[in-house]
């Protein structure tokens, strides 16, 4: 019988091979203590994925492919639902899903968990630790923001999260697809937050978000976004913890 599973991350990955690679590399220098297992999809990249594939292959435990084609923002969903996919039948204790283009506060994990295990709530059941202006604002759910003392209950989650194994129960371990006119209407939005939240909230799951955010993004240009990343940078209130554990000399060309 397989043993439990403490950590599993999923990422989707597109173009950015180099950013990849440093995202794997911070993930194993924080979760040295944790048995982990990784799946990653790399959504019809043009860029080679060399370097990070074999640093996968010699440190990571877990499962990596490539999609024919790119599903871009519109099919976004179904890269998110086939990583969801993934868990079911896992025994395991929570699931990170990242971006590939995010930099970790240097103790991610351990603030995610202790942050999470330190909240008295029955119904909990994730964490959006990617904190910007919208944390005080009701986002897709009617869900008003709550600031306690070490937290902020909130409604929704984004494209980064981590979630139990009962978030995943009310979304009968898939991601919502996307309505056509969702995405027709709107420039910047793939809808896969708002879904998965309003699976969540709706089924009566309870999310929450710190009050630092523990991760950064950096001001490069967005891959499903183009050039957005750029614009929010100024308005975010996400903030590099020091010059040292933020690195933009990462970069992976269009």
């Amino acid at each position: 019988m397989n043993s439990r599973i403490d950590l599993v991350f999923l990422i989707a990955t597109y173009d950015r091979p180099t950013m990849l690679h440093r995202l794997l590399k911070q993930l194993r220098a924080q979760t040295t203590a944790y048995s982990t297992r990784f799946f990653i999809i790399n959504d019809g990249s043009l860029l080679s994925y060399g370097k990070p594939l074999r640093y996968f292959k010699r440190y990571c435990t877990g499962k990596y492919e490539r999609t024919v084609r790119n599903h871009g923002k519109y099919y976004h969903w179904m890269i998110v639902d086939r990583l969801i996919k993934q868990l079911k039948g896992l025994d395991f204790k929570y699931a990170f899903k990242l971006d590939d283009d995010v930099q970790l506060h240097p103790q991610f994990i351990e603030r995610c968990l202790h942050t999470f295990e330190q909240i008295q709530d029955p119904n909990k059941v994730g964490l959006n630790p990617w904190v910007d202006k919208r944390a005080r604002r009701r986002i897709w759910t009617d869900v008003s923001p709550e600031v306690l003392d070490n937290v902020i209950r909130v409604g929704w989650v984004d494209g980064d999260w981590m979630l139990t194994p009962k978030a995943f129960e009310m979304l009968d371990w898939r991601c919502p697809p996307t309505p056509e006119h969702w995405w027709q209407s709107r420039a910047e939005s793939s809808g896969v937050g708002r879904n998965i939240s309003w699976s969540i909230v709706g089924n009566g799951g309870t999310l929450y978000m710190p009050k630092e955010s523990l991760i950064f993004h950096g001001e490069h240009d967005s891959k499903m976004h183009r050039t957005m990343n750029r614009k929010r940078a100024i308005t975010m209130e996400e903030k590099p913890w020091t010059t040292k554990n933020t690195d933009d000399s990462y970069t992976d060309h269009q």
